[in-house]
């Protein structure tokens, strides 16, 4: 009987645990941090670029490393990015156990 509570108290905790972390950790993650600007010494897109091939701030709406893009920022990307160069193949292999897509995603010089 005493094993029966007790595990009962520990799913319920368990239970507890896992809905204040769905909840905090996906909007911290979502949202700019003061120190993403310390993250990166250097620019991390300095280069020669296509000019053809869009910026990924046209599709995230803020500069690469600032925060986390969303799954759907991501999606738009690399299926742009695909559109716009023969040097990128994209390939949809699975969906993930949210119905998000998984890509494998070949780049050539």
């Amino acid at each position: 009987m005493i094993r029966k509570i007790y595990v009962a108290l520990l799913l319920s905790l368990f239970t507890l645990c896992l809905q204040s972390v769905n909840t905090s950790s996906s909007d911290t993650l979502m949202s700019p941090t003061s120190l993403s600007k310390d993250l990166y010494l250097e620019d991390i897109l300095d280069g020669n670029y296509i000019s053809g091939i869009d910026n990924p701030r046209e599709f995230l709406g803020f500069e690469v490393g600032e925060r986390v893009a969303s799954p759907a920022q991501i999606t738009s990307a690399v299926r742009s990015w695909s559109q716009q160069s023969d040097r990128i193949k994209v390939i949809e292999y699975a969906q993930s156990h949210e119905g998000r897509p998984l890509f494998a995603v070949f780049i050539s010089s």
